[in-house]
């Protein structure tokens, strides 16, 4: 069964799409502050969309279509590519990475049942719109907490916050400052700033008591003038970056050996990812797949899988996308795509081994086994520590 995709980015010209296709959404920022991250993750989207329509001939007999719309890295702007999402008649969207935009845009997809599959934010806390969307990664505030602990280990307990407005930059902040102050270090200061502003005073402010450490949480054009602002400054301080700066595009706009011994928390994945990579990397000219993206794509195999389940069997999107994958289940990896699909449509249960990790949910929508790991910077280059975990998937087959 062919794959179509209608693009807003420049992966591919669209193909003609099939009649009976079913949309499915990807708002994503393709320019912007986080501009360095949406191609990658729509790579990893298209692989599962060409997976699901290959392997298990789509959904309910019927291919999946990948629609992307480019959210600009900016809210308003982000609204407006998610209202073109849903006048295209998508069944679910996956993204955004602005944490605000995904607040915004929860009373929009509610009202047209549409769940909203998210990985860079917790689930709403609203009631009113729970039921419909669905976190697939780490909390900020359990990064938060980690990359204090981390701090903590290396004797950096004097620290300054400088964080991007919004519900991402606050919820991380504040599980830094939580845990720190717990293992008795402290937060001498917490500076919020506008990614579209220049504003060096904000920096001054957290460097004026001079911290042992600087926790940054940014996104790469905007962090990237942050350092080189410190270093103008001549500022000697320990860094300490938020997953959105572990991006190559954020080094490269650095002066050389300015970041060297920095440190940075991200979502970990699990040791099968190897594998994932290994596709990713042959099937787009070598190139590699962020951290982030292989929980992109498990987020749209979770969902196709649920939307399996409800064409054989019935029920709310919001239940079975919840109950899809249960550690009681029959355990798939995420390259057996085929056999979880016809498990699913003979009735049984099954748990779904992502290229992530496992991708089980909780009763409040969130991961249930989130892992966070450490990367670091030498010599201009993001280094990756090793995993300290196995997952499940790794015993499958034995």
């Amino acid at each position: 069964m062919a794959s179509s995709i209608v693009l807003a980015s420049c992966v591919s010209r669209p193909a003609p799409e099939p009649a009976d296709t079913i949309r499915v959404g990807a708002l994503l920022p393709f320019t912007g502050d986080l501009a360095s991250v949406g191609e990658n993750i729509e790579r990893g989207l298209l692989i599962a969309i060409e997976t699901v329509n290959e392997e298990a001939g789509g959904v309910g007999g019927r291919p999946l279509t990948l629609v992307s719309r480019d959210t600009h890295s900016d809210p308003v702007r982000g609204m407006a590519a998610a209202q073109a999402l849903l006048d295209a008649g998508v069944e679910v969207i996956i993204g955004p990475e602005e944490g605000d935009l995904a607040d915004a845009l929860e009373p929009l997809v509610a009202a047209r049942g549409i769940p909203l599959l998210t990985i860079s934010e917790a689930a709403s806390s609203d009631s009113a719109h729970e039921a419909l969307r669905f976190h697939l990664g780490p909390t900020a505030a359990a990064e938060g907490r980690a990359l204090a602990q981390r701090m903590f280990r290396d004797r950096r307990q004097r620290a300054s916050i400088i964080s991007a407005q919004g519900t991402y930059g606050d919820s991380f902040a504040e599980g830094v400052r939580a845990e720190l102050t717990r293992l008795g270090g402290s937060i001498i200061s917490h500076e919020r700033f506008d990614p579209a502003i220049e504003d060096r005073s904000v920096l001054e402010r957290a460097l004026d008591d001079e911290p042992d450490a600087l926790v940054l949480v940014a996104y790469p054009r905007s962090g990237a003038r942050i350092v080189m602002d410190a270093a103008a400054l001549g500022a000697t301080v320990s860094w300490y970056f938020a997953p959105t700066l572990n991006d190559d595009a954020f080094v490269a706009n650095i002066s050389p050996g300015l970041l060297d011994g920095a440190v940075g928390v991200s979502p970990e994945v699990g040791d099968e990812a190897a594998a994932f990579r290994a596709a990713f990397r042959a099937r787009w000219s070598d190139e590699r797949p962020l951290q982030i993206t292989h929980f992109y794509y498990d987020a749209l195999i979770l969902w196709a899988l649920a939307a399996e389940r409800v064409e054989q069997s019935g029920g709310s999107i919001s239940d079975v996308l919840r109950d899809t994958s249960r550690p009681t289940g029959q355990l798939f990896a995420w390259y057996e795509v085929e056999a979880a699909f016809a498990a699913v449509r003979e009735g049984a249960e099954i748990d779904y081994c992502g290229a992530s990790s496992s991708v089980d949910l909780t009763d409040e929508h969130e991961l249930a086994m989130p892992f966070l790991g450490f990367w670091t910077i030498e010599e201009d280059r993001i280094h990756r520590e090793p995993a300290v975990f196995r997952s499940l998937c790794h015993f499958i087959g034995g």
